[in-house]
């Protein structure tokens, strides 16, 4: 999948829900593509799967305080207690609204997409990782003092491919 496309309806999807959930102004930044697979991170990061001929991840990546104040944006209320569970459920369901408008869009180019439930880690100094040998597309925003990134990592799906990259363990034959 190319790379501008993606970013153009990461864009579009990100600028719309921010607009019309969250009342809440979000600036589109730098965009990059990183055949790097490790991330290391501290904050919210919130992880969707993507299945079909073409297969991936999405991801929606942000600090502490900006997913309190998603949280409190979409649900007017104060986020009084930090990150709560509450707080990664909002992350959640707006990580599964900009992925899933981001798959509706590429259904249309790329055929019929399922996606997975989202899961949301919170916590300091932790590593991602992606298997895929595409990489990363990323498209950055700001919102107040904060930035969130929004990844996307798509691929042709290939079942020989993929079963081995996820279980090839090095190992001798005695």
């Amino acid at each position: 999948m190319y790379p501008d496309r993606i970013v153009e309806l990461v864009r579009a999807a990100t600028a719309d829900v921010f607009e019309t959930m969250l009342n809440l102004e979000v600036v589109a930044a730098e965009t990059s593509v990183d055949s790097s697979a490790t991330n290391m991170t501290d904050g919210v990061v919130s992880v969707i799967g993507l299945a079909g001929e073409w297969v991936g991840t999405g991801v929606l990546q942000c600090n502490a305080d900006l997913a309190c104040t998603l949280y409190s944006h979409l649900l007017s209320l104060p986020a009084t207690e930090g990150v709560t569970a509450d707080v990664l459920d909002a992350v959640a369901e707006i990580t599964n609204m900009i992925i899933g408008a981001v798959k509706n869009d590429l259904e249309d180019e790329l055929g019929p997409m399922g996606m997975s439930i989202p899961t949301v880690i919170f916590g300091r100094n932790f590593t991602t990782r992606n298997v895929s040998a595409q990489g990363w597309t990323t498209v950055t925003f700001h919102c107040g003092g904060s930035d969130l990134h929004i990844r996307i990592s798509l691929e042709l799906h290939d079942g020989r491919r993929a079963a081995r990259a996820a279980f090839s363990v090095g190992h001798s034959a005695d």
